[in-house]
């Protein structure tokens, strides 16, 4: 009775003979044929209290109120007796009418009550060369660097070994030019082999955190395009708890809210300088910096662009490359324990100075070996000082306070003094042949920070940001200026402020 297809001459005379033995008004069996067609697509669903009806048919989880659905199926109507009846009141009407109990993110063999958002993957996996794929990641993305590539393709095959299981508290972010092949992983190999349901792309990071993001419910990876997160530190704060929760909860208005497992899996790319704000105790961005070798500027470089890039296409393109590439991952072995801490990379390093403007201040201060203000070459900064130059780097809001604080932090081995000097003004005067000088105007006995030798110094700001410092020092070049004119030595390994500005000296922060 309920099967696919027209009706066949001896359906139709068994259905016109039982017809005419009935009242008017009665529902024939052809009714609850179309009622039955109506099932196959639509479904109650009950979230927390809220009756929503379902729309099997849609890629996404769809859901509309009673109205919408009747204005959705208006064109599907019956007629009992002399009236036509909307077909989704008939369906409602029968008892049998499909209908879920909440809606979850589970295994393709889940057999509850609820709807499950987790329909499997796109293709079957097939057993083949992966060599292509294993390229891609280590060559294209990693830049050669394997024990990144392994971090990558590990993080790649726990999302497809638990797909419906909460993700790694770890996210990363591709950074480069243009055609560097960023955008290649989730539009050229994730979405084939997850299909676009499992694959979201945000341009917005509203659609994470607003009252509107129900539809990335079960969405496997969350593909974040040009950078969204990079300038605000408070995105970044949501962002932390969006890649580490274990659950997380999806709104859209008018309808219910559903508080479920987190599962997704965040990847970020952009071509600034900067992919996110990382704080420098970050535990959860891997930064990858994605190389761009070719100049698309030109035809020759456009030439050998297209001739590198074929083979991954055409692997992708063919019938098995997203399957084989399934296989691959299906079977990689994955180390979970390090996939709860992302993998250091000089590129996230960059980040952190980017992200932190005190950080900034002492990165500078570490390459130059140089403390502003510091005239005597004793690697002591004022509070003062510092406050000026975070100012100068971006830290307009900090106070004072917060700018010691996270000095503290970053560099744990510094300690207080009141030995610190500051640079109130400058005075400028010519002598009498014509010859113009500046003398700094010093206040003396400001509370400021000793930061240990030059060396401890840079040893504690290279943990955070990765970089070697003083690799690139010539000894103690002054230029031809003599410290003892000043009064100073090289303690410490320390230079002096004022020695070092001494070419170029205008009062200014030497940065």
């Amino acid at each position: 009775m309920f099967a696919d297809g027209p009706l066949n001459e001896s359906e139709i005379s068994n259905i016109l003979k039982r017809t005419k033995r009935l009242e008017k008004g009665t529902p024939t069996p052809l009714h609850y044929r179309q009622v039955e067609k109506f099932n196959r697509r639509w479904s109650k669903i009950t979230i927390n209290g809220t009756v929503e009806y379902l729309d099997m048919d849609s890629a996404e989880f769809t859901t509309f109120a009673k109205q919408m659905l009747f204005d959705e199926t208006s064109d599907q109507v019956v007629r009992m007796g002399k009236s036509l009846v909307p077909l989704a009141q008939l369906w409602l009407r029968d008892p049998d009418h499909a209908r879920f109990k909440g809606v979850v993110c589970e295994p393709i063999d889940y057999d509850g009550p609820a709807y499950n958002v987790w329909r499997g993957f796109a293709v079957a996996p097939k057993d083949g060369d992966a060599s292509v794929f294993e390229s891609y990641v280590r060559d294209v993305l990693c830049g050669g660097d394997d024990g990144l590539a392994h971090w990558v393709t590990m993080w790649l095959a726990d999302a497809v070994q638990r797909p419906t299981e909460p993700s790694p508290p770890t996210a990363i972010a591709l950074r480069g030019r243009q055609g560097g092949g960023k955008s290649f992983l989730q539009e050229r190999i994730l979405t084939p082999i997850f299909g676009e349901r499992y694959v979201q792309k945000v341009q917005e990071s509203e659609r994470l955190f607003s009252r509107f993001n129900r539809s990335i419910f079960g969405a496997t990876f969350i593909a974040a395009e040009e950078s969204i997160f990079h300038g605000s530190q408070a995105t970044a704060a949501k962002l932390k708890s969006f890649i580490s929760s274990p659950s997380w909860t999806y709104e859209e208005k008018f309808k219910a809210t559903v508080q479920a497992k987190n599962v997704h899996r965040l990847i970020a790319t952009t071509n600034e300088s900067q992919a996110v704000h990382i704080d420098f105790d970050d535990r959860r961005w891997t930064v990858v910096e994605v190389s761009q070798p070719f100049d698309m500027t030109t035809k020759e470089g456009q030439a050998e662009a297209y001739a590198f890039w074929e083979p991954y296409h055409a692997f992708v393109r063919s019938d098995d490359g997203p399957s084989i590439i399934l296989r691959y991952l299906l079977d990689y072995p994955v180390d979970r324990q390090a996939l709860t801490f992302g993998y250091g990379t000089e590129a996230k390093a960059r980040d952190k100075v980017a992200s932190d403007p005190v950080m900034a201040v002492l990165h500078e201060i570490a390459e130059r070996g140089v403390c502003p203000h510091d005239r005597k070459a004793a690697g002591i900064i004022s509070n003062k000082t510092l406050t000026a130059l975070v100012r100068q780097a971006g830290g307009r809001n900090m106070s004072p306070e917060e700018i010691a604080n996270r000095m503290l932090d970053l560099v744990p081995h510094a300690e207080k003094t009141r030995k610190a000097m500051f640079c109130e003004r400058t005075h400028a005067y010519t002598d009498m042949n014509g010859d113009a000088s500046v003398t700094p105007l010093m206040e003396t006995r400001q509370r400021g920070h000793y930061l240990g030798t030059l060396d401890e110094f840079r040893a504690a700001v290279s943990r955070i940001t990765l970089r070697t410092y003083g690799e690139d020092d010539e000894g103690i070049d002054f230029g031809g200026v003599d410290p003892a004119e000043f009064g100073v030595e090289n303690l410490n390994g320390w230079r002096a402020w004022e020695v070092a500005q001494s070419e170029k000296f205008n009062g200014d922060p030497p940065f």
